[in-house]
């Protein structure tokens, strides 16, 4: 197992446009393995308990 970092954002009505159609999500992972940044696109996740979700509010 290795920690990642997810980022990514959900956009209402922009399947096709912002995201990939069929969905209102576009989500990628950022690591680290043998000291060289690695990202790619995620189409599905799940978190484990004790997960740290920073979720940004409305001003």
């Amino acid at each position: 197992m290795t920690d990642a970092v997810i980022v990514g954002f959900f956009a209402l009505d922009a399947a096709g446009v912002m995201t990939h159609h069929g969905t209102s999500i576009h989500i990628h992972a950022i690591l680290s393995i043998n000291g060289n940044t690695i990202t790619g696109h995620i189409d599905r996740v799940s978190v484990l308990p004790g997960a740290i979700l920073r979720i940004p509010g409305e001003d």
